[in-house]
């Protein structure tokens, strides 16, 4: 069992202004070292991670134990359908782990990943949202794992086109060693479409943003080693 905290060396206040100008802020660190280490070694051993992606019938998955056993074939022709969709819009690959699907059907089992998930449900966590986004109408939050690694991305995206009772976005970062040239960058459109500096991969960061801003998670480069490991979801209204 680990209990959860915020860092010490986490500033809100310093957030607050520029979540108000621009719309998404990053913060870091978000909880302390040993907290964030746990974290990611009990995703890294969790169960039930599947592919996820669009090809242009919604949200498809397949296990891994089902990508195993493809031929190579078949592989190639099921990456091909994903990218040629991404032309259009939304497109999208990644694996994920359904951390709240998983909580719901195991409610007695004790695992880092649910310790965090009730980090993430919890009022200290709540209480920083709103201090930072000044958003205090939302009740939900969604929370889900997600695993990156190379060709695998989101093209632009708005979250309130999914779901209009969504308010935010977050994510906690969690790749370490990250270069910019490995892709993954977390970005952000304004009206006119340009895109703000988008965000690279960083180590226990939490990135929070309006559920109506235009976001993309870039590609991951085809030579990048480490994988984009993050948590993520919505925190939306009733």
């Amino acid at each position: 069992l680990m209990k959860f905290s915020l860092s010490p060396d986490l500033d809100a206040g310093a957030a607050r202004a520029s979540f108000a100008e621009r719309g998404f802020v990053r913060l870091a660190p978000l909880v302390p070292d040993n907290q964030v280490r746990f974290l990611i070694e009990s995703l890294s051993q969790a169960a039930g991670w599947m592919m996820f992606f669009d090809r242009g019938n919604g949200d498809e998955h397949v296990g891994n134990d089902r990508m195993r056993t493809m031929t190579d074939r078949n592989r190639r022709a099921l990456s091909t359908s994903i990218y040629q969709n991404a032309a259009g819009q939304p497109g999208y690959v990644h694996q994920r782990l359904q951390i709240d699907l998983m909580r719901q059907a195991e409610p007695d089992v004790v695992t880092g990943v649910y310790d965090f998930h009730q980090f993430l449900n919890s009022d200290t966590f709540a209480d920083l949202v709103k201090e930072v986004t000044g958003v205090d109408t939302w009740s939900a939050i969604s929370v889900d794992g997600f695993h990156r690694t190379t060709n695998q991305f989101m093209n632009r995206n708005i979250g309130t086109k999914g779901d209009a009772r969504r308010q935010l976005g977050y994510e906690v970062g969690l790749s370490g060693s990250w270069r910019p040239d490995f892709g993954g960058q977390l970005a952000f459109f304004n009206d006119a479409g340009d895109a703000d500096p988008a965000l690279m991969p960083v180590y226990n960061s939490l990135t929070l943003w309006r559920a109506d801003k235009d976001f993309a998670v870039f590609p991951v480069a085809p030579y990048c080693p480490n994988i984009r490991l993050s948590v993520a979801g919505w925190c939306s209204g009733e």
